[in-house]
């Protein structure tokens, strides 16, 4: 409805087609557009982050996870790290050593080992940092880009070593912590997948509980082959020897014992005579 004002008084100039507005509709209009407002930013707060980015090509991908799960070669690892030398003037690349006073402290095998492993997945990472630098570097200085290619091929190959080592060492750190009979299932060379000890476990831990149920079905109890080893417990029939060849007398220091049902009576040898006189 349209009303102006006349000096007369008010005039109503609407006619039967305008559509009247409502107060209600306005409300319930802005109601519904702050209530999908609201309902997507809940769904924001609930939507899971992207994990992934662009697919690549498909070979790539299947020489990624070939890669990862397969070692370098010592020869070619000893040649990358020729290759890529540390500049003289960026001696920090290198990988720091331990100090000479603390590494004499370390007397075993066992306490040297942890560090050492690390040492060589850093030395990974600062060989993939020299070939990047390298690469940086051949760009600024104008130099030819075939040379950056060979080294991004040489990248790859680093730091799938890297990868390859760094999940070898956390199988090692973690297999002491599994309980014993489960170590079958936590190998080093067990190859890696979305899990450090491929997919799977659980059916692999129920073969091997099923596995050794079969054996503990079949194993013979230990006293059996050991005899009663001082417990109450009979041993395999064979190893018993027949009566006749159970020893009457045992001869000790001075007596002779006579075994006589559950009695044992001890006589003096010196008494001890079938000729009475």
């Amino acid at each position: 409805m349209k009303v102006i004002c006349r000096d007369n008084g008010l005039e109503d100039i609407s006619g039967d087609g305008d559509d009247e507005l409502n107060i209600d509709d306005i409300v319930d209009a802005n109601d519904d557009a702050e209530n999908k407002a609201f309902l997507e930013e809940l769904e924001k707060m609930y939507e899971e982050p992207k994990k992934f980015g662009d697919s690549i090509d498909n070979q790539m991908a299947k020489l990624v996870d070939q890669a990862i799960n397969k070692p370098m070669k010592t020869e070619t690892l000893t040649k990358l790290e020729e290759l890529y030398l540390v500049p003289e003037n960026c001696k920090r690349l290198q990988v720091p050593k331990v100090n000479k006073e603390i590494w004499r402290g370390f007397k075993s095998k066992k306490q040297r080992d942890p560090d050492l492993a690390l040492q060589n997945v850093q030395k990974c990472m600062t060989s993939t940092l020299l070939m990047v630098v390298k690469s940086l570097n051949v760009m600024k200085s104008g130099g030819d880009m075939n040379e950056v290619k060979n080294t991004t091929k040489d990248m790859f190959k680093m730091l799938t070593h890297g990868i390859y080592t760094s999940n070898r060492k956390r199988k090692q750190l973690i297999t002491p912590g599994v309980p014993l009979k489960y170590r079958r299932v936590t190998d080093v060379d067990t190859p890696v997948t979305k899990y450090l000890f491929g997919d799977n476990l659980d059916t692999k831990l129920e073969d091997l509980e099923k596995e050794d149920r079969r054996i503990n079905k079949l194993s013979f109890n230990d006293s059996f082959f050991r005899g009663t080893s001082g417990r109450n417990v009979p041993g395999p029939p064979w190893q018993k020897p027949p009566p006749y060849f159970q020893p009457k007398h045992a001869k000790t220091s001075g007596q002779i014992h006579v075994q006589k049902g559950n009695k044992n009576k001890k006589m003096k040898a010196g008494f001890h005579n079938k000729d009475k006189r």
